[in-house]
């Protein structure tokens, strides 16, 4: 491609590269922004949420916690650390999870940050109830 004409030559040489603009049905293009309006709804409903969810993540934590750390013997209190910091995998895992399935429209935005507090909340209470009932070694 040679450029050594006039500017005239040159514009019709470029004219086929230009972009153009495309006019959207007026239909289509409100309902290009409601959905762009929907999905920063839920964006925000979902960030709030989260921000209401999160502090009460190291209580959740800590309740299904204590229970494997009350074990007596050495070995088993290094298993119980593990478990635990598995467990806090496990929770930020969960949470990703849910809100993954928020975003994608699974779960309601205002569901599934609390979703792995409830989960982890019962599990501990699980594992205390069963601590309970289990009896310390000397």
């Amino acid at each position: 491609m040679s450029f050594s004409g006039s500017a005239s030559a040159i514009a019709r040489t470029l004219g086929d590269c230009r972009i153009r603009r495309i006019r959207l049905p007026r239909t289509l293009a409100t309902a290009l922004w409601r959905e762009i309006a929907v999905d920063a709804a839920l964006g925000l409903e979902l960030q709030l949420q989260q921000r209401y969810a999160l502090p009460w993540a190291p209580l959740v934590l800590a309740l299904a916690a204590i229970p494997l750390s009350q074990r007596r013997a050495r070995a088993a209190r290094a298993r119980g650390a593990l478990l635990c910091a598995g467990l806090a995998g496990g929770y930020y895992a969960a949470f990703v999870a849910a809100r993954a399935l928020a975003l994608a429209g699974g779960l309601p935005a205002a569901a599934a940050p609390w979703l792995p507090n409830a989960a982890f909340a019962a599990l501990g209470v699980l594992l205390l109830a069963r601590a309970r009932a289990v009896p310390a070694a000397a």
